[in-house]
């Protein structure tokens, strides 16, 4: 019998936040195993979306040309976590 925990953890990018903010993932599991055999473990998948905006201070106030001197970002991540884990009986003397 094998007891695998696994966790990732990271800071979150929450700009408004007043303390640092953790995301954690986590997975707990039993398995049995023979020798040589491998397990595969998914499922920490992290999906992350940023938008940002910047613009020129003052110019972009202006109405009707403002939009000019913006800048929007939109980005999504998606990060998926694989373990592998091989077993190997140890003889022991």
């Amino acid at each position: 019998m094998l007891t695998v925990k696994s966790k990732a953890d990271s800071v979150s990018n929450i700009s408004n936040a007043t303390d640092i903010v953790f995301n954690q993932r986590s997975i707990d599991t039993t398995v049995q195993l023979k020798n040589g055999d491998t397990l595969l473990i998914g499922g920490l998948i992290q999906h992350n979306a940023v938008n940002s905006t910047s613009s020129v201070p003052f110019i972009s106030a202006i109405p009707l040309i403002g939009w000019l001197f913006d800048a929007r970002s939109d980005t999504k991540d998606n990060t998926v976590m694989y373990i592998l884990i091989r077993a190997r009986v140890l003889n022991v003397v």
